[in-house]
């Protein structure tokens, strides 16, 4: 009886220990910001707002056409920046290009300032906060790397 306890347990043990070592680590996706890691190609996945006082709540669909959430943003190495109507096309395609950089956690595309949240090799995630009236409103927007 001990002796098939003792079988037992040293099962358990090492199956416990097999499927700890091979539980895979999500920290291990995080990447360093900086401008080598962000050269990519992005898809909007969600534009989210939360104010001061309402909880947040994504608006995606209020801001964005269908034929715009499969768009393209492009940021290239040489610090350009190129939208593509990629997908379904809006009737007129916004298709343009800019310039974009980063210093520290805050990444600069067309001219407008964005504090990055996190990259990791599938995801980018920026934010801005505004006040307005006297409540702050901050708006993250998450986008899929291609």
């Amino acid at each position: 009886m001990l002796r098939s306890f003792t079988k037992t347990l040293a099962l358990v043990l090492f199956a416990t220990a097999t499927f700890t070592a091979c539980k895979k680590n999500h920290d291990d996706d995080s990447l360093a910001i900086t401008k080598e890691n962000l050269v990519a190609t992005y898809t909007l996945s969600s534009m989210k707002m939360k104010g001061t006082n309402y909880p947040e709540a994504d608006v995606t669909s209020q801001f964005y056409d269908a034929c715009e959430r499969d768009d393209q943003t492009v940021l290239k190495s040489d610090g350009t920046m190129s939208y593509v109507d990629a997908g379904t096309k809006c009737s007129s395609a916004g298709d343009y290009t800019s310039t974009w950089s980063i210093s520290g956690s805050k990444i600069t595309i067309d001219g407008d300032e964005y504090t990055v949240k996190s990259l990791t090799k599938g995801q980018l995630v920026y934010e801005v906060s505004s006040t307005y009236s006297g409540q702050t409103v901050t708006v993250t927007y998450t986008y899929s790397r291609k």
